[in-house]
């Protein structure tokens, strides 16, 4: 499998549950035909086209649309980083 990917990809993944692969590595096995892609957004909203393809295969090409997002990066808060 390759992906063409305009913007920073951060991981790959064959999306299985429970796996030895890494999310950075060269090679992923798929889990039942399925993948998982980490895309960066890189701040910019508009329109991403992934293009997927692999030996075989016919290419197919997937639009995202990416958004603005409006995030607190205030760590207090957020419920789940308070200590216990």
């Amino acid at each position: 499998m390759r992906l063409a990917v305009p913007r920073p990809l951060l991981g790959l993944s064959g999306g299985r549950p429970i796996t030895e692969e890494t999310f950075t590595g060269a090679t992923h096995s798929t889990f039942e035909g399925r993948a998982l892609a980490a895309i960066r957004a890189a701040g910019r909203p508009g329109l991403v086209t992934v293009t997927i393809s692999a030996d075989g295969c016919e290419p197919i090409e997937v639009t995202i649309p990416v958004i603005e997002a409006d995030v607190t990066l205030d760590a207090r808060a957020q419920p789940w980083s308070r200590p216990i």
